[in-house]
């Protein structure tokens, strides 16, 4: 290597490093900026909020906005974060596609500030075909990995079977069947309506149901939990109604099993 070529080699190392200086002082306000930030952004990871209305010509599919669908929220709040979904009154939504929770929390509510009836949320049904048999199930949250459901003010409907010539799924509810999962769903000032073979959630096999209920009526020949034998049920309820069949299990024994109040 001549001189000139070692010249040159030290110039251009002395250009990068000047150029690498010129830019410290803007990654340190960056990062000072991010640290600054950092309460704020781990609240936006947390705590997520969405209007859902079908009929917003302009959605803003951003936390605090409107969206058009309850499946366009759960595509972009981040998983693990407390969820809060406005319903609107005298709209009808559907649920026509699996929800997994992904350990989010979804509160689902009717803002109360807002006049008419509360809104109507119907989870609608399919078939599928499992060792060469159809069965019916209906669309809905899965909480394999954790998460809850909670309802304030909503009427909620479970549409009957796509083909009723065949045989309900262990999915006949909103919050599905799960082996070892733990299912949470709370219900307030919420009707439930449903027919035979229906329910509100499941006990997987090993797994755990909790509900908590108030001021909640459950219409039809349904259950609040099925399959209750494949693990632990813990319902409380308050000011709770059974009508035109409605039970709280379809089996298992209080004391043993079931905890209820």
């Amino acid at each position: 290597m001549t001189l000139e070529d070692l010249s040159q080699a030290t110039a251009a190392m002395q250009a990068a490093a000047d150029a690498f200086n010129s830019k410290a002082g803007e990654i340190d306000d960056a990062a000072q900026a991010a640290t600054n930030n950092l309460l704020g952004l781990t609240e936006s990871q947390a705590w997520y909020q969405a209007k859902v209305d079908a009929n917003d010509p302009a959605p803003t599919r951003v936390s605090g906005g409107t969206f058009l669908s309850i499946k366009e929220v759960t595509d972009r709040a981040p998983a693990g974060s407390l969820v809060r979904i406005e319903l609107l009154p005298d709209q009808t939504y559907t649920v026509a596609y699996n929800i997994n929770l992904k350990n989010r929390f979804l509160r689902f509510v009717r803002p109360k500030y807002l006049p008419g009836a509360n809104p109507v949320l119907i989870f609608e049904t399919y078939t599928f075909v499992q060792d060469a048999t159809e069965l019916n199930a209906n669309y809905g949250f899965s909480a394999g990995g954790g998460g809850s459901l909670s309802f304030d003010d909503i009427s909620i409907q479970l549409k009957d079977k796509a083909n009723p010539a065949a045989d309900w799924s262990l999915w006949s509810n909103l919050l599905h069947y799960q082996t070892g999962a733990t299912n949470r769903v709370r219900l307030g000032s919420c009707v439930v309506t449903g027919v035979a073979g229906q329910s509100i959630t499941s006990c997987g096999g090993g797994g755990v149901a909790l509900l908590g209920l108030y001021n909640t009526v459950l219409d039809g020949p349904i259950y609040a939990v099925a399959h209750a034998t494949n693990g632990s049920v813990v319902i409380g309820k308050n000011r709770m109604t059974l009508m035109n069949g409605a039970s709280l299990t379809d089996a298992g024994t209080i004391g043993v099993n079931i905890l209820s109040n």
